[in-house]
């Protein structure tokens, strides 16, 4: 850009001052200089600011996978956002402050740095999460929700959400739809934290049917606490196609 604009004014200047140098005054010529020359430093400053700005993102990047947070704190506040707001992978730079923010346990700025990373990258799925993340901590369930359930609604596999929501639902002591929600991670999505939300939540379901059954029997209360078991009750019933609390309820009563 900056050597078309010179090559531009350059041309202009030239081809005036030879076939219509008589037409064209020296005030002219003078304005058109500066001009060019304006642009010319104004471009080299934008250049030089970005290119800054690139290099201190490298930094963060690095110490981000390191997990050394106050590095990364260090090293975002010295990016100057104005002229880099969004990296090449379309995340906010803000996204970067407000998870170095959230590692240093600094829970309300992050939340207002993920606030403005989703202004500038709305549709952003880990920006998102973070922000329904630290709605949630505050006690904003609602509005974690809707963080939680934007996300889903173009990104329904994203496990992370996934987990976060299903562990909203079962903190509102909504079980079943907690199991609902989780069952919806795909399989290659499904992790050791899948594996420990999976064992709390039929454990729970469990529970409440032995509740219900009043099956007090300690060796039942062995059993419904038993991993192993529990997981395969539920894959049973998935092979019966038998809602999973149902098909504990009738193994309780075998019992």
């Amino acid at each position: 850009l900056l050597l078309l604009l010179l090559a531009a004014s350059l041309a202009f200047i030239i081809g005036h001052s030879t076939v219509q140098r008589k037409a064209l005054s020296t005030n002219t010529v003078r304005v058109i200089s500066c001009f060019a020359l304006f642009i010319s430093v104004v471009t080299i400053s934008v250049a030089v600011l970005r290119l800054n700005a690139e290099m201190r993102l490298q930094k963060v990047i690095h110490w981000q996978l390191k997990k050394n947070w106050p590095k990364v704190l260090t090293e975002v506040n010295k990016i100057n956002d104005a002229y880099f707001p969004i990296d090449h992978t379309a995340t906010p730079v803000d996204w970067y402050l407000g998870s170095a923010l959230f590692y240093n346990n600094n829970i309300i700025n992050a939340t207002a740095a993920f606030e403005k990373a989703e202004k500038r990258a709305p549709f952003h799925t880990q920006v998102l999460n973070d922000l329904g993340t630290c709605y949630d901590k505050q006690g904003f369930t609602n509005k974690a929700k809707k963080c939680y359930e934007k996300v889903l609604s173009f990104n329904p596999n994203f496990p992370g959400t996934i987990l976060n929501l299903t562990a909203l639902l079962f903190n509102e002591g909504k079980t079943n739809e907690a199991y609902t929600m989780l069952r919806t991670c795909p399989p290659r999505f499904r992790s050791a934290n899948y594996r420990q939300f999976q064992t709390v939540i039929l454990k729970t379901i469990a529970q409440q049917q032995a509740d219900n059954t009043q099956a007090t029997d300690t060796s039942i209360n062995r059993l419904i606490t038993n991993e192993k078991w529990l997981l395969q009750t539920e894959y049973s019933a998935d092979s019966l196609r038998i809602p999973f609390g149902d098909y504990v309820k009738k193994r309780l009563k075998e019992k």
